[in-house]
This record gives C-alpha cells, structure tokens and sequence, in this order.
C-alpha cells in the first residue's frame, strides 16, 4: 500500500489518490438554499466559506461524502482531505451537482445528474 498524497493540477482541480493508489476526484459543495435548489447540492470553489460538503469521486463512478462539522477546517490539504475520506460515507447514485462545468460533466456523466 502506498502512502496517501493530493494532486493539484490547477486552482480548480484536485485529487486524492488513496493508499490502494485509486484517484479520487474532490469536489467542495454546498446544500444549503442559498446556494443550490432544493435537494441539490452546488459545486463551490475550494475552502469556500459556504462549502459543507466534501465529495470524493473516482473514475468507476463511486462516490463518497464527508460533511464537515460548523467549525471545522475547510481547507485542501492532504491531511484533512485523508481524515475526512476515511469517514467518508458512500453515496447513492443520482444525486446531482449544479454548478459543473465541461469537464465536470465528462467525469460526472458517469456517475451522476449534473445540472447547470
């Protein structure tokens, strides 16, 4: 097993590859009213204030979310990004991230709605 790392390609892309090397898409989000409409949740950028909810996503199509606790640390890094994947719970299929762009919907096609 290897040891846990973050990739970051760009301001608005980050991955998790977890000990078993798989590549786990983050995605920060948001399932407040202010942000999103009913039952949906909104794709924000990293560390926003907002952001309540951490998905985990891999190219296979699972899907794994952390909420984060009112006080707690929003930031990206591998420490809190590992922490919160290990208590992640697996999601369900269908539920929807409006605020993806292009390429959020060739790697959410797969997985789930995407609204816009």
């Amino acid at each position: 097993m290897a040891t846990p790392r973050l990739d970051r390609p760009s301001d608005d892309r980050a991955y998790l590859i977890d000990a078993d090397g798989v590549r786990w898409r983050i995605h920060d989000c948001a399932f407040e009213p202010q942000f999103a409409e009913p039952h949906h949740r909104k794709r924000l950028p990293f560390e926003a204030p907002g952001m309540n909810t951490r998905y985990f996503v891999n190219a296979a199509g699972a899907r794994r979310a952390y909420t984060l606790k009112h006080d707690e640390s929003r930031r990206l890094t591998l420490d809190d990004c590992a922490r919160q994947f290990a208590e992640a719970g697996y999601c369900r299929r269908g539920a929807s991230i409006s605020g993806a762009d292009d390429s959020d919907r060739v790697v959410c096609r797969q997985i789930c709605y995407v609204l816009t």
